[in-house]
């Protein structure tokens, strides 16, 4: 099971703090790809208005959207992009 923490405006979004998903070895692109689909708005979760963290370690030090995730890894997702 990989847990996605949800932060910010994502929180109303998905209208939860946290998803779960059971997968095998999946990357954040495709991450990414299946949360938006279970969304009821049009909505796509651009990784360039997210940090996106992999077990408390930021995608830019891995290998970016291309970074594995695996069951047992928590993925943090921080929105960029916020009114003022």
């Amino acid at each position: 099971m990989i847990e996605i923490r949800l932060i910010g405006h994502l929180k109303n979004l998905f209208k939860k703090d946290k998803i779960t998903i059971d997968q095998d070895i999946i990357n954040i692109d495709k991450l990414l790809t299946n949360i938006s689909t279970n969304l009821t708005t049009k909505f796509s979760l651009d990784p360039a208005n997210l940090l996106i963290l992999v077990n408390n370690i930021e995608i830019s030090a891995l290998s970016s959207n291309k970074t594995k995730i695996k069951d047992g890894d928590i993925v943090t997702l921080i929105p960029t992009v916020h009114g003022g």
